[in-house]
């Protein structure tokens, strides 16, 4: 009985982790676009709140860009390694960003490969 319950708490698990290709650029837009418009209100706030010049303020917005995209990263990376997953791939895909160009395209068809549906052996497996 243990073992069943067990079972079915890690199906719902891998369940509520999957992520289509759809999913996963719908997630990816709406984070860029949000990533664009923090930076929007952050530089309107900052020059209507800091008396400097607009040389200077160019100069705080990037760190303070710098600060936002890696912060945004850590989501991205997050649904990208779940994507992988879901594309049949491991981690190692990663490995493909190292290439300057051909490696980013590999990777981004990588992103737009067809899920694979989850059998009974890879969720146990998985855990």
């Amino acid at each position: 009985m243990r073992i069943k319950r067990k079972y079915t708490l890690l199906r719902k698990l891998q369940a509520s982790r999957r992520m289509t290709a759809s999913m996963f650029w719908s997630e990816f837009a709406v984070k860029v676009v949000s990533y664009l418009c923090a930076l929007i209100i952050l530089m309107m706030i900052l020059s209507v709140t800091l008396p400097v010049s607009a040389e200077r303020l160019s100069e705080i917005m990037d760190y303070v860009a710098i600060v936002v995209a890696v912060l945004w990263c850590i989501p991205i990376a997050r649904n990208t390694r779940f994507r992988l997953r879901d594309a049949g791939y491991t981690p190692k895909a990663y490995l493909w960003l190292l290439l300057p160009v051909i490696g980013w395209i590999v990777f981004i068809v990588i992103l737009f490969a067809k899920s694979i549906p989850a059998t009974d052996e890879s969720i146990v497996d998985e855990f």
